[in-house]
């Protein structure tokens, strides 16, 4: 009868221990979202690589640059 009751006292500790973590976590997260802007505006910044407006490619802005660079990698890996 003993076991039981300290089983279930240490049952009800442990998940109410796990909730306070849980809700101090998404507390801090929640805090984070708001905080500060990124200083790389208006262009993205992630992890130190930064992508401009102009394009991810530079020259390859049409297809046919593309489908050409395509064509050169193909015959290489060939």
């Amino acid at each position: 009868m003993r076991y039981e009751l300290v089983s279930r006292a240490l049952a009800y500790v442990s998940c109410i221990s796990t909730m306070s973590l849980f809700m101090t976590s998404m507390a801090i997260a929640a805090i984070n979202v708001g905080r500060g802007s990124s200083p790389c505006t208006p262009n993205a910044c992630v992890a130190g690589i930064m992508v401009s407006k102009s394009g991810q490619f530079g020259a390859l802005a049409s297809t046919a640059h593309v489908d050409a660079l395509a064509a050169q990698l193909w015959s290489a890996k060939v």
